[in-house]
């Protein structure tokens, strides 16, 4: 609780009060062993604040060392019906990604975000090459349609693509004098290159399709 990134908990309280009513919460840990990954332990640990099937919140962890752990993710959903979904692996070619999942809620649909491992540990993917890619190929009067500004701050977080489609994905766009108009898609095709995402090709799509 004392973590609190939205900032609402205990609003204005001194460090003192804050730790006092953040131990007035109850609390109950699960932790499930995804699997090994470049030799790496891969955990999901999940702290159960609610009695009921409900929004909890959920990091994972890495070994490093012995009683050594990284945390490389954690989700703390914020509305009653979000969900952080257990964490597993995908292979794409040649390589296998570590997958985390987390449904936001209402209609936003879910977020996944990727982790490529190699001897030095985690590297979280970085997408924002696609979007480079997608604003290179911008037709006249478009813009590329950001879901939110969230998507600049985390480069990992997206819905752009997730395993199993191929290795196309899209990012919508607006009519730059209409934000309201809908403006069609650019697909990008891309590959991965150690855990790096190297679009290779680039279609303007006036109809807004997706990739099956």
């Amino acid at each position: 609780m004392l973590r609190d990134e939205s900032g609402d908990f205990c609003y204005l309280c001194s460090p003192e009060e804050r730790l006092a009513e953040a131990k007035k919460y109850k609390c109950r840990t699960e932790l499930t062993l995804v699997g090994t990954l470049s030799g790496f332990p891969i955990y999901d640990l999940y702290y159960r604040f609610n009695p009921e099937d409900g929004a909890d919140t959920k990091a994972i962890l890495v070994k490093v060392a012995p009683d050594q752990y990284r945390e490389i993710y954690r989700r703390h959903p914020t509305q009653n019906d979000a969900r952080v979904v257990p964490s597993r692996f995908v292979r794409v070619g040649n390589d296998q990604f570590l997958e985390a999942q987390y449904f936001v809620g209402g209609k936003a649909g879910s977020m996944f975000e990727y982790f490529w491992f190699d001897t030095t540990g985690a590297t979280l993917v970085d997408f924002r090459p696609v979007i480079t890619a997608a604003q290179l190929a911008l037709p006249a009067e478009r813009i590329v349609d950001w879901y939110s500004d969230d998507d600049k701050a985390m480069p990992g977080s997206h819905y752009l693509w997730r395993y199993p489609r191929p290795l196309t994905t899209f990012v919508g766009l607006i009519n730059s004098k209409n934000n309201q108009e809908r403006g069609g898609t650019i697909l990008v095709a891309f590959k991965f290159d150690h855990g790096r995402v190297v679009p290779t090709k680039t279609t303007y799509d006036p109809l807004g399709r997706q990739p099956e």
